[in-house]
């Protein structure tokens, strides 16, 4: 019963986005006790205080770049949209055009990164980011990095990142400029 409960849970979360959780509808046929403890990382990545979407997402999509090849990638897109973020910021963000992202984007895309690639530049980057949005903000934005890297560890450790994908936004695939 409860793990149909779970995968009732899980289909309706795939739907919701477009997006495909084989690898938590195997957790919970593993454990339903383990996948009760990813529900809380996923609470942990939902949080958002002090920060526009664009930013929280921009960090989010920054460390998942560092991690991905494409499906967890797909995934943050998938989640920005639903939530508001304009094509147009994710577009630029996917390519790292962080001047045509936007300024809450771009600062919250190079967070993203110096947090998931330990860039010597987290410093600057995390004053500049509590100057801006105050300690709730930053944390906001640590939440969205650390809890981004997450997924494809999970989903490479259960054999699920067998494969590449590209990133589809909106009506086209998006050729996607991984970190150098």
């Amino acid at each position: 019963m409860l793990k149909a409960l779970l995968h009732a849970l899980i289909r309706r979360s795939e739907r919701e986005i477009d997006d495909n959780f084989a690898y938590m509808h195997a957790i919970v046929d593993i454990s339903p006790s383990a996948f009760r403890k990813l529900l809380g990382l996923l609470n942990m990545a939902q949080f958002s205080r002090g920060v526009p979407a664009e930013a929280r997402f921009a960090a989010s999509l920054a460390a998942t770049l560092a991690e991905d090849c494409g499906p967890c990638t797909q995934t943050v897109v998938n989640l920005a949209l639903k939530s508001g973020v304009k094509q147009e910021i994710i577009a630029a963000l996917l390519v790292r055009d962080l001047a045509a992202s936007g300024e809450a984007a771009g600062l919250g895309f190079r967070f993203g990164d110096a947090v998931a690639r330990s860039l010597p530049e987290i410093e600057e980057i995390d004053v500049a980011a509590e100057r801006r949005w105050g300690k709730e903000g930053r944390l906001t934005l640590t939440y969205a990095a650390a809890s981004a890297r997450v997924y494809p560890a999970i989903k490479r450790g259960l054999g699920f990142a067998a494969t590449c994908a590209r990133v589809q936004l909106g009506n086209r695939d998006v050729i996607v400029n991984h970190a150098a």
